[in-house]
């Protein structure tokens, strides 16, 4: 990104010297601050006589490019980020209710719930990391101090990725068991259930932080003194300075991040497909009648198969993209930013849809969330009924002990004024004699 750091200075400098940053704030953006390949003169910068410069001109006209890419990275994206925050929520209260719990009563079962409970926590801070960025400028590389600002915009791809990462291989995770479960239950015994599940997540979750670890190192800052006033400025990193490092993590991360789990997926899903169909048609052929425990646990595979075709449909394309980010030509970089943009707001739809399939595919979650939804109505309800009560009794109270005071204010005066009397009729009583 900034490749000589003296050009970089000086260029910083010469608009301070012009700008005054605190009384004017002004967004600097990687655009401004890149080296060309002249001098700092009036080409680089095109000084008039009210100091405006190329650096901070804004376009004669917004293009159409830029309202599309706005239109799904500020608005769509953030949208589908909230949903994807308040379903994942719900998820996990609605998995983690004794009436769930009872439902799925078997190992195997009670394996996959704790599947489905750690992917909607890793959803959800996806989610969450992914709306704190769209908070801030993704080309701002200067900074008026070290802030959370700053920090999220150093680590919060590095974030993001973990726990995309997880979430996909805690898909591969669940489909596998259950493949095991339907197609191999002999195995399945000593290798799926609860505890099982539970290290395997927590090794995912490590797996990836470890692996995404270099990405950590994509920038760095560099602390800028000028005229009295410091600036933190972002600059390439160790990582991002070495092409062959990038490249070579590019495709370890793809290989490991997507091809790998694809194809996982790709063939527990065929086979699980499969399975279905036949329990199927073996129901209807012994015309069996499943109870109701049965029937909620047999509605965990339709609900794992709809997450992974909806995987492999959602987030492809960003991965698919991925691998012509360093081939596509200078013609075709605006064309490829807008498909990439459209891209990640698919895997954010990936990652914030659960919800809905879990609704629609789940018969007992419905319930239970029918279950949770009327506790909490029925809480508020009852929590406003007693405010009532207990305003109404402080406000009794309150009048209880206005009416006893103004009873007790008149018995003493009252009695006083008896007490004046009787001694004027003492004191008359005593002059008559």
């Amino acid at each position: 990104m900034f490749p000589n750091e003296t050009s970089l200075l000086q260029r910083l400098c010469l608009i301070l010297d012009a700008v005054d940053y605190f009384v004017e704030p002004v967004n600097f953006t990687e655009s401004s601050f890149l080296p060309s390949t002249t001098s700092a003169t009036s080409e680089s910068l095109n000084v008039t006589s009210s100091f405006t410069f190329d650096a901070f001109a804004s376009p004669p006209s917004v293009s159409v490019i830029e309202n599309i890419k706005y239109a799904f990275s500020g608005v769509i994206n953030p949208i589908f980020c909230v949903c994807g925050i308040i379903g994942n929520f719900f998820n996990v209260l609605v998995l983690t209710r004794p009436r769930m719990q009872v439902a799925m009563d078997c190992s195997l079962e009670k394996s996959a719930q704790t599947g489905l409970i750690s992917l909607a926590i890793s959803d959800m801070l996806y989610c969450i990391t992914s709306i704190i960025r769209a908070f801030i400028t993704q080309s701002q590389v200067v900074f008026p101090k070290r802030d959370i600002w700053l920090f999220i915009q150093l680590y919060g791809s590095y974030i993001q990725n973990i726990f995309a990462n997880t979430s996909t291989w805690l898909t591969v995770i669940m489909a596998t068991g259950r493949y095991a479960a339907i197609c191999k239950p002999l195995h399945a015994r000593h290798l799926v259930g609860v505890a099982p599940t539970r290290i395997a997540v927590i090794l995912t979750f490590g797996f990836w932080v470890l692996l995404q670890l270099p990405s950590a190192w994509t920038y760095k800052t560099i602390e800028v003194n000028c005229n009295t006033q410091s600036f933190i400025v972002m600059d390439n990193g160790p990582f991002n300075s070495n092409n062959k490092l990038k490249l070579t993590f590019g495709y370890l991360w793809a290989s490991v991040g997507f091809v790998i789990p694809v194809i996982i997926l790709a063939y527990c899903n065929v086979h699980l497909i499969r399975a279905l169909r036949e329990s199927r048609r073996m129901r209807k052929l012994y015309v069996y009648r499943a109870t109701s425990k049965v029937k909620s646990g047999n509605r965990v595979t339709p609900t794992l198969i709809a997450i992974v075709f909806m995987f492999l449909v959602l987030v492809s394309p960003s991965e698919i993209l991925q691998f012509f980010h360093y081939h596509v030509s200078a013609s075709s970089v605006e064309t490829f930013n807008i498909l990439l943009v459209i891209a990640n707001t698919l895997q954010t739809i990936n990652f914030s849809m659960n919800f809905v399939l879990y609704c629609i595919l789940n018969v007992q979650f419905r319930e239970t969330l029918k279950g949770v939804i009327f506790c909490l109505f029925k809480r508020n309800a009852h929590n406003h009924r007693w405010r009532q009560r207990r305003s109404r009794a402080m406000s009794n109270s309150t009048k209880g002990s206005i009416v006893i005071h103004s009873n007790f204010e008149s018995f003493i005066s009252g009695s006083s004024s008896y007490r004046k009397e009787n001694s004027k009729s003492n004191h008359s009583g005593t002059e008559l004699v």
